[in-house]
């Protein structure tokens, strides 16, 4: 038996065998027309005269899905995402950037080969 230069013992007996962690496939997931699936984060900016509220979603879906989706979120944040102020005028073009970027890696990744 030898000790640490901190004074630890080792236990001593049988080294106890290490679990078999079960392999997972590493295919992406798929809907049932075989169209993969992705998982989309937006921000929904809704806003009243001095009230403003930002909300963040994950949304899941295929690419076609998901594209509507963020242009339904634009629509919503034009129409209602300005009217606070002041963070109104200053969080809808934050979270317009944000969900454009969202988009874009979205497709950058469906594009990408499995």
């Amino acid at each position: 038996m030898t000790i640490q230069p901190d004074g630890y013992q080792p236990a001593q007996g049988p080294a106890s065998p290490t679990p078999q962690i079960p392999q997972i496939p590493q295919t992406p997931p798929t809907a049932a027309g075989g169209a993969r699936i992705f998982r989309l984060r937006l921000t929904k900016v809704t806003s009243v005269i001095l009230i403003t509220q930002q909300r963040r979603t994950n949304y899941t879906g295929t690419l076609a899905q998901l594209e509507n989706t963020a242009r339904s979120v634009l629509v919503y944040n034009l129409l209602l995402g300005w009217w606070g102020i002041p963070f109104g005028l200053i969080w809808t073009p934050m979270a317009l950037v944000r969900n454009a970027k969202a988009l874009k890696q979205l497709r950058a990744l469906a594009a990408a080969p499995n």
